[in-house]
C-alpha cells in the first residue's frame, strides 16, 4: 500500500459517517421562543447562568427569552439541583437521572412539554447545563427548539479544562473597550461549552482576570525565567531578589490566582536545579497574595536539555513538598507515562498540549506535504478533530485533564473540541464538531459544516498531489458559502473554514500544475546533447517561466485575497496571530524546483566554451539517480516511509519522543516560515526541504535492504535541517561499525562514506546516529548507497 493511502486510512473512517445525509424527521421538538427565564437561588453564577442563556439565545436568534419570577406557558428553570428540586415535580424527573459530581449538570424537559429545567450540582455547572441547552437547541431567526425527549445528566471526567489566552496584540491599549469585550465573549463562549480553567501572563491587565473570574474559572498563571534578572553572569542573590520584588508587586495587583505554572524553559536557560530554587521562593511570595495558589512545574527545554535535565526534574519534584503538581508539555522529552511512572502518586499531572502548530512543534500534522507545510506556514487555519481527539485520548487518563497551549484564534475549534474531550473523552469526533457548527453556525449548515470541517483535516494528509478530494472538500464549501446568509457571510468561525478550502485547492492545482512544468523543463534540459546546451536551457527557462507568465487558478487567488481580508484585515475582529500566519507571505511561494534549477543553469551558463556544460546539464537531470545497483532515499518523503516509519509511529508516539519525525526546511525565516533555500541563502534541491529527523540526542536507527552482499558501496548523506542549523555534532555507525566519528554540522551539507562492507553482508544494514549529548538531534534529507563497481 502506498504511504498516501496508509496515511489517509486513519482519517477516513472518521468522515466516512459524516458522508451519509441526516436522517430525515427526528424526534419531537419543544419550542422554547419567549420563555420566561426562572432562576432559582440568589448564587451570582447562577444568575449570570440565566442572564448568559437569555442574553445568547436572543442575540443568536432573537427568541425573546425573558427573566420571570414564576412559571408561564413555556418556562426554563435555571438554578442548583437542590434549589429546583423544591418542586415536587421537577424533583421527579431529575432523580430518574444519574447523579452529578462536581461540574455536573441534569438538563430535562419536563413531561408537560412546556418546560425545560437546567439543574447544576454547583454554581459552575448551571453555566455548562445552560450550554448544554444553547448548543442542543436549533437556533433559528424567532426559533429555539429543543429536542422533546432531552434527558441529560453528566459529570466532566477531568477537572482541568481550558486554554492559554491572552488580550489581543492589535489593541493599543489593553483596557481598549473592544478588546475587553472581545475577551470576555471568547471566555463566554469556550464557558459554555465546559471550560473550567483559563491561563494567562502575569502582565496580563486586572480586568481581564476578573472577567475570566465572573464566569467561574480557575485562574493560572504561566510564569517564565527568563530576561535580565536570570542573567547566568550576574549574581543571583541580587538579581533573583530583584526579580522576585517584582513579581510580589505584580501579584498583589491581581485579582485572583489560583495556580502558577512554570515553565522550565521556552523560554528560559535556567538549569533545572535553579528552576527549582526559584520556584520555591517564588511560591512563597505568591502564597503571600493568594495563599492557596498552587505551584507546578512543567519541564520544557529544546536545545542544551540532555537527558539527565529531565531526570533531575524528577529527582527534584519528587523530592519538594511545596510543589502542587507537574504539566507535561512542549519540549518534553520524557514521554507522559514514564513521567507520571516516575513522579510520585501525590502530584498530579496537568497536560500542556500544543494544539496550534503543524509542524516543528508538539505534535506535528499527521503525513503532512511540503508544498501545504511551505504555504499554510507553522501557524494555520487547523481543525483537526481526528488528530485532536486521538492525541487527547491517548494521554488523557495519565492526567487531571488539559489547560491547552496557543497562539491565537488559528486553532478556535480545537480549543472547543479539546474541551468536549476533557469533558467525555468516549464522545464521538462528530459529536464535538456538530455542538460547535450547531451554535456558531446554525441548525440549517451544521451537518455540511461537520463533514467540511473534517474533508478539511484530511486535506493535510498524505503526498498533495494524489489528494483530489481537495476539489471535493472545495465544492462542499462552495456550496456552503451559497447558503450561508449575509450573517454567516461576516462569521469568523465560518469564513476562516472557508478560507482554507480556498486555499487548499489553489495549491493543489498549483502543484499539480508546477510539477507538471518541472518535468517539461528536466525533458528539455535531456535534449541538451542533440539541441545545444543553449538552445536546451533557453527553452527549459521558458517552460519554468510558464508558471508566472501564464499562472493557474486565478479566480480561486482572487476569493482568498477576498476572504483573508475579511477575517484578518479588521483591526476588531476576535481573530490574533501571537505568531503570525504567513498564509499570504507564501502564496505566491514557487512549489517546485524552479528557484534551485535556475541557479544551477546559471552556473552552467557561466562555465568557459572548453567545459563540459552538457555532463553538467545531465548531472544536474539526473541528479538523484545513484547509478547501477544503487539506492536513493529522500528520507523526508512518503516514498521513504517503510524505511523511516514516521507516519506508522504517529498512532503510538504522536509527539515523536521515541521515533524519528518529518522535519521542514532547511533555513527558515522568522516564524518557521520555509523557504527555498539552504544554509548559506542559496536555492536547494527541494528534497533537502523535509527530512528524517529526531528532536533529541537520543539515537535515530533507520534499516535499509536489497544491498548485493558481494559489493562495496559508498553512502552519501545530506545533513540539512534542524540539527544543523543549530551546529549540532553527529556520529554514524552501520551496525555497530563505524561510518563516521563526530563532527560538527557545518561547512559542506553534503557528506561521502564508505560503507563498512561487513554492515551489508546480509542484504540490509541498519544506520544509526548519534548526536552529542543535550544537542538537537540529527536530520537527513537524502541518501544514495553507490556501488563502487558501478562508479566512473
Amino acid at each position: 500500500m502506498r504511504a498516501a493511502s496508509c496515511a489517509a486510512a486513519l482519517f477516513i473512517g472518521a468522515c466516512a459517517a459524516l458522508a451519509q445525509n441526516p436522517a430525515e424527521g427526528g424526534p419531537a421538538a419543544v419550542e422554547l421562543a419567549k420563555a420566561a427565564v426562572v432562576l432559582k437561588g440568589d448564587d451570582a453564577l447562577v444568575r449570570k447562568a440565566a442572564m448568559v442563556l437569555i442574553e445568547e439565545a436572543n442575540a443568536r436568534a432573537n427568541v425573546g427569552l425573558r427573566p420571570s419570577n414564576k412559571a408561564e406557558e413555556k418556562t426554563i428553570i435555571v438554578g442548583l439541583e437542590a434549589d429546583v428540586a423544591g418542586d415536587p415535580a421537577v424533583k421527579a424527573v431529575l432523580d430518574k437521572l444519574p447523579a452529578t459530581g462536581k461540574d455536573g449538570y441534569k438538563l430535562a424537559v419536563m413531561p408537560d412539554g412546556t418546560t425545560v429545567v437546567v439543574a447544576g450540582n454547583d454554581p459552575r455547572a448551571v453555566l455548562y447545563g445552560v450550554g448544554k441547552l444553547l448548543f442542543s437547541s436549533e437556533l433559528r431567526p424567532g426559533s429555539m427548539r429543543l429536542a422533546a425527549d432531552t434527558a441529560v445528566s453528566t459529570t466532566p471526567k477531568y477537572p482541568i479544562r481550558g486554554h492559554e489566552m491572552s488580550r489581543s496584540p492589535r489593541a493599543k491599549s489593553p483596557q481598549e473597550g473592544w478588546v475587553l469585550d472581545n475577551f470576555e465573549k471568547y471566555v463566554r463562549e469556550l464557558a459554555l461549552f465546559g471550560m473550567s480553567a483559563i491561563e494567562l501572563s502575569r502582565h496580563t491587565p486586572e480586568d481581564y482576570v476578573r472577567i475570566a473570574k465572573s464566569y467561574g474559572m480557575d485562574i493560572w498563571i504561566v510564569s517564565m525565567y527568563n530576561g535580565r534578572n536570570f542573567d547566568p553572569k550576574g549574581d543571583p542573590r541580587v538579581l533573583w531578589e530583584r526579580e522576585l520584588k517584582t513579581r510580589e508587586e505584580i501579584y498583589k495587583r491581581m485579582p485572583a490566582i489560583d495556580h502558577i505554572l512554570v515553565k522550565s524553559g521556552d523560554p528560559g536557560n535556567l538549569s533545572i536545579a535553579d528552576v527549582f530554587a526559584f520556584a520555591e521562593k517564588e511560591g512563597k511570595v505568591l502564597k503571600k497574595c493568594h495563599p492557596n495558589a498552587k505551584i507546578w512545574i512543567a519541564p520544557q527545554h529544546f536545545v542544551r536539555a540532555p537527558q539527565s535535565y529531565f531526570d533531575t526534574f524528577i529527582e527534584l519534584a519528587n523530592a519538594a513538598q511545596w510543589l502542587d503538581g507537574a504539566g507535561f508539555g512542549p519540549w518534553c522529552r520524557m514521554p507522559f507515562k514514564t513521567m507520571r511512572e516516575k513522579l510520585r502518586a501525590d502530584l498530579p499531572i496537568r497536560n500542556f498540549p500544543d494544539i496550534t502548530h503543524i509542524y516543528s512543534s508538539q505534535y506535528p500534522a499527521y503525513a503532512l506535504d511540503l508544498p501545504m507545510a511551505m504555504t499554510l506556514g507553522r501557524i494555520c487555519i487547523n481543525p483537526s478533530p481526528v488528530a485532536q481527539k486521538h492525541i487527547h485520548n491517548l494521554y488523557a487518563d495519565l492526567g487531571v485533564g488539559s489547560l491547552t497551549y496557543s497562539e491565537g484564534t488559528n486553532d478556535d475549534l480545537n480549543k472547543f473540541f479539546w474541551i468536549a474531550q476533557d469533558w467525555n473523552p468516549e464522545a464521538p469526533a462528530e459529536e464535538g464538531v456538530r455542538d460547535y457548527a450547531r451554535f456558531f453556525i446554525g441548525p440549517d449548515l451544521a451537518e455540511d459544516y461537520t463533514k467540511g470541517t473534517f474533508m478539511l483535516e484530511q486535506n493535510l494528509v498524505g503526498p498533495l498531489a494524489e489528494n483530489a478530494g481537495i476539489m471535493q472538500t472545495l465544492e462542499l464549501w462552495r456550496s456552503l458559502e451559497r447558503r450561508a446568509g449575509a450573517k454567516n457571510m461576516e462569521n469568523v468561525r465560518f469564513l476562516m473554514p472557508l478560507l482554507r478550502a480556498y486555499y487548499d485547492a489553489y495549491m493543489y492545482q498549483r502543484w499539480v500544475y508546477e510539477m507538471d512544468l518541472e518535468k517539461r523543463a528536466y525533458d528539455a534540459l535531456r535534449e541538451a546533447p542533440q539541441t545545444g546546451v543553449s538552445r536546451a536551457i533557453a527553452k527549459a527557462r521558458a517552460i519554468l517561466g510558464e508558471a508566472q507568465r501564464k499562472p493557474v487558478a486565478l479566480d480561486l487567488k482572487k476569493r482568498i485575497n477576498e476572504l483573508y481580508k475579511a477575517v484578518y484585515d479588521d483591526p476588531g475582529r476576535w481573530t490574533m496571530e501571537y505568531q503570525h500566519c504567513p498564509l499570504m507571505d507564501q502564496i505566491d511561494v514557487s512549489l517546485n524546483d524552479n528557484e534551485w534549477i535556475l541557479s544551477q543553469l546559471a552556473q552552467i551558463e557561466g562555465m568557459s566554451a572548453t567545459q563540459d556544460r552538457a555532463g553538467k546539464i545531465m548531472a544536474l537531470v539526473n541528479r538523484t539517480d545513484p547509478g547501477q545497483g544503487g539506492f536513493y532515499y529522500n528520507l523526508g518523503d512518503f516514498s521513504s516511509e517503510k524505511v523511516t516509519g514516521i507516519d506508522a509511529a504517529w498512532k503510538w508516539d504522536p509527539s515523536y519522543i521515541e521515533s524519528p519525525h518529518r522535519g521542514y526546511g532547511v533555513q527558515m525565516k522568522k516564524g518557521f516560515v520555509i523557504t527555498h533555500n539552504g544554509v548559506s541563502g542559496e536555492p536547494v534541491p527541494r528534497q533537502w526541504l523535509t527530512q528524517a529527523g529526531i528532536y533529541w540526542d537520543q539515537p535515530m536507527e533507520l534499516t535499509f535492504e536489497g544491498f548485493d552482499p558481494a559489493a562495496a558501496y559508498t553512502i552519501r548523506i545530506a545533513y540539512v535541517g534542524e540539527a544543523s542549523r543549530y551546529k549540532s555534532h553527529v556520529r554514524l555507525d552501520a551496525d555497530g561499525v563505524p561510518v563516521h566519528e563526530m563532527f560538527r554540522l557545518e561547512g559542506d551539507v553534503v557528506r561521502e562514506f564508505d560503507l563498512p562492507p561487513e554492515a551489508t553482508s546480509d542484504g540490509k544494514v541498519t544506520l544509526r546516529w548519534q548526536s552529542a549529548e543535550g544537542e538537537r538531534g540529527v536530520h537527513v534529507g537524502e541518501i544514495f548507497f553507490i556501488r563502487k563497481d558501478a562508479q566512473k
